[in-house]
């Protein structure tokens, strides 16, 4: 039992450490100015597993913030995926976001590697967004890069998790950096509890708020 708590706590460190690293890569610049609030997040997602490695699926989510007192974002998205090989599978969706001045049309064209070993599992998205708000009538294209590591812990429902996620288009926008852990209710539903640390490019230089 000892050795497996020694073996668990190796590897968190490990988590802990490749998140400074992975945030240290897309974190070009000094902070400026922290925020602190609290929030929540809830989805709900349907899928459809087809033949020949397609899967069809529709996910709706809303995201408060200021102790959910307002609305940061909401979105219904529609969503066509293909797995390509056994550790890497894309993804096209359509979606309707909205924010609490402002709509969007959207489409996302995503691209997942996967990879394993033993109790650690590491993730690479990239996702490409074509933005569309029909009041202005203007556009926009955004790129994000998420790196994700993860340690599932044998036979228990926690599986602790580090994800480090870069926005940009013709220069950087942002960086998310969660740490948290998904416990696992049953074998359709998870509640996840997470810390974001968002730093934001501006004008004036880089704002760092710990949620959003």
């Amino acid at each position: 039992m000892d050795a497996r708590r020694s073996v668990r706590a190796t590897m968190i460190r490990r988590m802990l450490a490749c998140c400074m690293t992975v945030t240290t890569l897309f974190t070009p610049g000094l902070l400026r100015a922290q925020r602190n609030e609290a929030g929540g997040w809830a989805s709900l997602q349907l899928s459809k597993a087809l033949q020949h490695n397609w899967t069809l699926g529709v996910r709706g989510e809303i995201r408060g913030r200021e102790e959910m007192h307002s609305l940061d974002l909401a979105f219904l998205r529609a969503m066509a995926g293909y797995r390509i090989t056994p550790w890497m599978g894309a993804e096209l969706a359509v979606d309707r976001m909205w924010r609490s001045t402002s709509a969007q049309n959207r489409m996302l064209l995503s691209l997942t590697g996967t990879w394993g070993r033993r109790s650690l599992a590491l993730s690479v998205r990239q996702r490409y967004i074509y933005a569309h708000n029909g009041e202005t009538h203007s556009y926009a294209h955004l790129m994000r890069t998420m790196v994700s590591l993860s340690c599932h812990m044998g036979d228990s429902r926690w599986t602790p998790y580090i994800s480090v996620e870069g926005y940009y288009w013709d220069r950087w926008q942002m960086t998310h950096t969660f740490i948290g852990s998904r416990l696992r209710l049953d074998s359709h539903n998870s509640l996840d509890l997470f810390y974001v640390c968002n730093i934001k490019a501006t004008p004036a230089g880089l704002i760092h708020s710990r949620s959003e």
